[in-house]
């Protein structure tokens, strides 16, 4: 009995420790499965976190592109958009000064093709040598000569008769090449060339138009074509225009021929008993 005892006591005991053995194991694998399940969950969840953070990176790094993008996209617009209002303003800026050229052109050719038409229109001034038959009519233009800045030492239709009788001996000795002036065939005044005789080749031009023709560029047409007889058939070096300080017209038209102001010649010209002041303006070949 006490042997059946002792077994069935050791077999107690053997069960216990079987049971806590087995309950251990079954613990054991519990805690482990606990734990792995733990760890699996902790993996899955950093996984999970991961593919989170991992998604939310990588949304967050295409919201930094798609904005970078954008942002270049934006300022590629915007460059493009300054750089099409500088085309188009440089584009404006070259059509405006073409255009504001174009203007200028025709405006000169306007200015050309006006003045080509007004001399078309407008009957030429020639000049012609001095002939008798004149002597009418340039004394009659002497007549309503306005005698403030000249001397003319002419009276009486005789005196200019043989003034111009003398024309012929006063050419031949080179001493004065006197012209007649003609606007629309009309004779309207005179001029001339007068030789310095101690330098050849130095002449003075003077002239004289009717002054019911004045204003109408006549003398300043006649002081050219004279101009060229003097510098070409007469061969002088140098042409002179002395005009009292006072005949502010005369002056006028020395200079658009394009006659140099030299200065001023101390009571050159007479007039009557009184000497006056002459501008000296000159032109030479």
């Amino acid at each position: 009995m006490g042997k059946r005892s002792g077994e069935k006591k050791w077999g107690r005991e053997v069960g216990k420790r079987c049971g806590e053995e087995k309950w251990g194991k079954e613990m054991g694998k519990r805690s482990g499965k606990e734990m792995w399940g733990r760890e699996v969950g902790k993996r899955c969840g950093e996984e999970k976190w991961g593919k989170e953070m991992g998604k939310r990176s990588g949304k967050e790094m295409w919201g930094r592109e798609v904005g970078k993008r954008c942002g270049e996209e934006k300022w590629g617009k915007e460059m493009g958009k300054r750089s099409g209002k500088e085309m188009w303003g440089r584009e404006v800026g070259k059509r405006s000064g073409k255009e504001k050229w174009e203007r200028k052109i025709g405006e000169a050719l306007k200015t050309f093709f006006m003045r080509e038409a007004q001399f078309s229109i407008m009957p030429r001034v020639k000049i012609r040598p001095q002939e008798l038959s004149d002597a009418e009519r340039l004394f009659e233009i002497l007549m309503y000569t306005d005698l403030e800045f000249i001397e003319i030492p002419v009276e009486t239709l005789e005196d200019e008769k043989r003034f111009l009788k003398l024309n012929e001996v006063k050419k031949k000795t080179n001493f004065e090449h006197n012209y007649s002036i003609l606007f629309d065939g009309k004779l309207v005044g005179a001029c001339g060339i007068r030789i310095d005789q101690h330098r050849p080749w130095i002449g003075e031009i003077g002239y004289l138009v009717d002054k019911a023709y004045h204003g109408q560029g006549i003398a300043t047409e006649a002081v050219s074509q004279l101009e060229k007889i003097g510098f070409g058939e007469l061969k002088l070096q140098r042409i002179v225009i002395l005009m009292d300080i006072r005949n502010l017209a005369s002056e006028q038209v020395a200079r658009k021929c394009g006659y140099e102001k030299e200065g001023i010649a101390k009571k050159v010209h007479r007039i009557r008993k009184e000497y006056y002041d002459c501008f000296v303006y000159s032109k030479t070949r």
